[in-house]
This record gives structure tokens, sequence and C-alpha cells, in this order.
């Protein structure tokens, strides 16, 4: 895990970061228009795994958090994680936001709550991914809404 680098995703690595996503049916729309808050981490200078942020003013989504198979179980998606929280934490992000279809253990490990799309805060609310499942009841049954509460630097 040493060798592991966290650094802020290229553009020329859109196709890279959608080709991991697709590996675990993540959702691709979106990808693009966040990118300058993606973060890939690199093993070695291969790809192990990346993360993304969607910013909405005081509120944040984290999405497409995922790692290589050959990484699975080695606390890389722990670091991504945490990487991001830290990140939304330094933007003023006061809620940050999640939607998962089977994670939702470790999530909760990570420190996030479950909570249900009434408790998203108005600029929550703005996520693509929240419009989409609001209108679509659905998909809200397969997944699970989860919110981590942000302290404030004072």
């Amino acid at each position: 895990m040493n060798d592991i680098e966290i650094r802020p995703a290229r553009p020329h690595e859109l196709d890279t970061i959608e080709g991991l996503l697709k590996t675990v049916n993540l959702p691709l729309f979106g990808a693009a228009d966040f990118l300058d808050t993606f973060w890939i981490a690199e093993n070695r200078g291969d790809v192990a795994g990346c993360v993304g942020l969607e910013v909405y003013d005081d509120a944040g989504l984290l999405r497409s958090a995922v790692v290589t198979e050959e990484m699975r179980g080695t606390g890389l998606g722990g670091r991504l994680t945490l990487h991001v929280i830290d990140a939304a934490r330094e933007l003023g992000i006061r809620d940050l936001y999640l939607f998962t279809m089977d994670k939702g253990p470790f999530f909760e490990h990570m420190g996030f709550d479950k909570c249900t799309m009434d408790d998203f805060s108005e600029d929550g609310r703005k996520s693509t991914q929240w419009r989409m499942v609001n209108e679509h009841p659905e998909v809200a049954e397969v997944l699970s809404t989860m919110r981590m509460r942000l302290p404030q630097a004072s």
C-alpha cells in the first residue's frame, strides 16, 4: 500500500475512469462534468482505483468509488473514501451524501449514516443522481442513501 499515490485525475483519463466504473456497474453519467474533483489511485504506474466528488454549494455527493479487482481487500477503498471526505471538508461541504446498492456496511464503517431522500438538503437535491432516483422510485427501492455531516473549521 505504500506504493499507492492518490492524485487528481487528468483530463485524458476519463476513459480509464469510465472503464473502472463499468467493471462494477456504477453510473457513468456526470463523470465528465466533475472530472476536476475525481482522484485516481495509482500503484506503480497502474491505475488501481478512483473516486469522485460532486460539489453543490455546501453539499457534496461521493460517487464512483471503485478499486480494481486486484486491489480489493487492501484498504484502498477506505483510503479513497477518506481522501474525498478530507477534500469535501476543505471545500466547506457540510453534508456529504452517497447512493449505494450493496456497500452500506462499508460506508457505515467509514462514518456515514443511513438517511432518506427527504433528508437531503436543498443543495444536495441539486445532484443529478438525487433527481434521477427521486423521479424513479423503482431505482430508490434498490439503493441505500447515506449522509455524513462534516464539522466545519472554526
